[in-house]
Order: C-alpha cells, then structure tokens, then sequence
C-alpha cells in the first residue's frame, strides 16, 4: 500500500522539524534546567511533565548530556554532523556522523543523528539500522523512537509505527507531532482497516 505523497511530505517535515529540534540550542537562564542533574532523574521528570514548556526544558537538558560521549573528537563530529544537517548538507552529515560513530561506538546520540541524516537523503535502510542501534545502546532514546516511527509509517508498517509513537509519546510527553501520528494511526491499532 503506498502513501499520499502530501501525507508522506508532511510527516518528513515533521521528522526533521523533531531533529532540528533535538539539536542542543543556547537557553536563556529562566528556561535552564540543571544540564548536569543525573540522567535517569531527568527521564522520569520528562515523564512526568506537567506541561509542554516543561516538557521542552527537560528535553533540552536531557539531549545536552545525550550529546556528550566521553570523547572530544566524537562530539565535535556530532557538532559538525548536526550543523551539516541544520544546513541541510546531509552527505556531509553522514560523513562525520559515521567517523562519530567509529571513534565512540557506544555513542548512541550520533547514531540517531546518523539515522537522521540518512532519512533526509531517503536511504530509509540505513536509517532504520541506525536508529535502531541508537536504541540499542539508549532505549530511553525519544529521538531515536520518533525516528523509528516515522520511518516504519512512511515505508507502510504502520502497527510497528503506532508503537513506536506510543513508547515515544510515553518518554517525551506533549509532542503535538506524535499525538497527530498516535490520532492518525489509531485505527490501526485498534485492528480496522484503513
């Protein structure tokens, strides 16, 4: 079954609209969250956002320690892979996310940004390898579960989506973007025929 090419257009834009979004930006000093609280504590915060802008706050804090590997040359990579990305220069991207993820294979942050800038360049394969190997290694990964998502919804395999985006919508609570994709998808979850 093949997708409306308006459809299929719309739910990229809102997969890039979520990378872009999940690239670390400067805050300003009344919207920080301690960046340096323990990680676990931050996820459960996440979880139990009380409102969006929280929701936002804590995400930011959360991708700001996910974007830190350990080691110096991986994360500039990262940094110059994501501002490939932002400039839309998605073969470079690859290029240094894939040094990324050689030199810290265990980074799974660049690996979602591998699978991000592969999705860009419409290679959905290596995308959805990469993606999943971010979960591999960060099950907790929102990112990589929206990506994952979006990825099986445009290629068809709209259960595995709607699962995907139900984990995602439980880590990462008020994401319009995955509350318009859990409503569109949520005939098929219930076993209708679309």
């Amino acid at each position: 079954m093949r997708m409306d090419p308006m459809k299929s257009n719309s739910i990229a834009a809102a997969f890039f609209a979520l990378v872009m979004y999940s690239i670390p930006q400067p805050v300003s000093a009344q919207d920080a969250v301690p960046a340096d609280g323990p990680l676990p504590e931050l996820l459960q915060q996440l979880e139990a956002a009380p409102d969006s802008l929280s929701a936002q706050r804590l995400e930011r804090s959360i991708y700001s320690q996910w974007s830190k590997s350990g080691s110096p040359a991986a994360d500039l990579l990262l940094k110059r892979g994501q501002s490939a990305i932002e400039s839309q220069n998605f073969e470079a991207a690859i290029d240094h996310l894939q040094v990324a993820t050689e030199i810290a294979p265990d980074f799974s942050h660049a690996w979602h940004m591998l699978g991000v800038a592969y999705f860009q360049t419409e290679f959905f394969g290596p995308a959805m390898e990469a993606l999943e190997k971010a979960l591999a290694l960060n099950p907790d990964h929102f990112g990589a579960l929206h990506g994952v998502a979006v990825v099986n919804e445009l290629v068809g395999n709209r259960q595995l989506a709607y699962q995907a985006y139900k984990q995602a919508d439980t880590l990462r609570p008020f994401d319009s973007e995955i509350e318009a994709a859990l409503e569109r998808l949520q005939a098929v979850a219930q076993g209708k025929k679309v």
